[in-house]
């Protein structure tokens, strides 16, 4: 994200648009790695994981501007 930040404060935008996905990519290998070991070390201690969906959060609760934009992203 500061790599691209640079890139916009330089205006060098056909790079910004170059590396479009790449930021996604990375968030999203994160997440999986990250979600994998929580995993592993539930299942290595003989635990029980509970997951739930969470839909309707946005339209159920109201909070301020920055919490809103926190919970959005």
């Amino acid at each position: 994200m500061r790599y691209r930040q640079e890139l916009q404060q330089k205006r060098k935008l056909g790079m910004v648009k170059r590396s479009k996905g790449k930021e996604a990519r990375w968030a999203t290998q994160m997440n999986h790695q990250v979600s994998r070991e929580i995993v592993d070390l539930v299942a290595a201690h003989g635990g029980i994981l509970h997951v739930e969906k969470l839909l309707g959060l946005r339209d159920r609760v109201k909070m301020t501007r920055t919490v809103n934009r926190m919970v959005h992203s």
